[in-house]
């Protein structure tokens, strides 16, 4: 079951809007995908949008924010690089699960369904059945890269080289996800019929990773 929650507002908790409505149905839910609009067009910042829901949550039923939950930053299409950046370091110590998306452009979906699925999968009762696989349409991510050797680097460019430069590495899940996305492209399989070894480094726009 997917409960489709538009836009709670500051005093959702206290009946304002449809917001006993909305939150009766947030308590059937197993996980929580708070979606929060990353380029502020609506006209309320990303930080203040996600405290005014969290805060209305947690005054509905504080239970609530024991659901396992996943954060998504959507519109980022509308956003310069090092606004991207600078939300992922603002947000980083709030929930475990960031995602950054664009559902213009697809950028970043793939990543929220996985995500997603990890997390139902990991909560759903033993009365029902964990789902064998999860499809979704998605819009195609950008295919096109190039391969080139510069010196003793290999040299990944291109737009997936770039989407995927804009993720943390240094996060667990981040990390994980990049190097699904590299065994998809069937990265190092290229590399290595170019004639790339083990222990060479690739740099993949302007990150490094070293070649198993």
């Amino acid at each position: 079951v997917v409960s489709d929650v538009p836009g709670l507002i500051e005093g959702a908790h206290e009946g304002k809007g449809l917001g006993l409505t909305f939150l009766r149905h947030v308590e059937r839910t197993k996980v929580l995908a708070i979606v929060i609009d990353a380029a502020a067009i609506d006209g309320y910042e990303p930080m203040q949008a996600y405290e005014t829901i969290i805060n209305e949550l947690r005054a509905y039923n504080p239970n609530l924010l024991e659901k396992p939950r996943v954060l998504v930053l959507n519109k980022i299409d509308l956003l310069q690089p090092e606004h991207i950046d600078q939300l992922r370091v603002q947000f980083a110590d709030k929930e475990s699960y960031l995602v950054f998306t664009s559902a213009a452009t697809g950028e970043g979906t793939s990543q929220f369904v996985d995500v997603l699925f990890e997390l139902i999968s990991t909560t759903l009762s033993t009365e029902e059945p964990i789902a064998e696989s999860l499809t979704m349409e998605l819009p195609p991510l950008p295919e096109d890269f190039s391969i080139r050797r510069e010196d003793e680097y290999w040299v990944v460019e291109g737009r997936w080289a770039r989407y995927i430069s804009r993720y943390d590495t240094t996060l667990p899940w981040d990390f994980q996800y990049v190097q699904r996305e590299i065994r998809r492209k069937r990265l190092e399989e290229m590399l290595r019929q170019m004639g790339a070894k083990e222990g060479e480094t690739v740099v993949i726009h302007d990150k490094a990773f070293e070649i198993l």
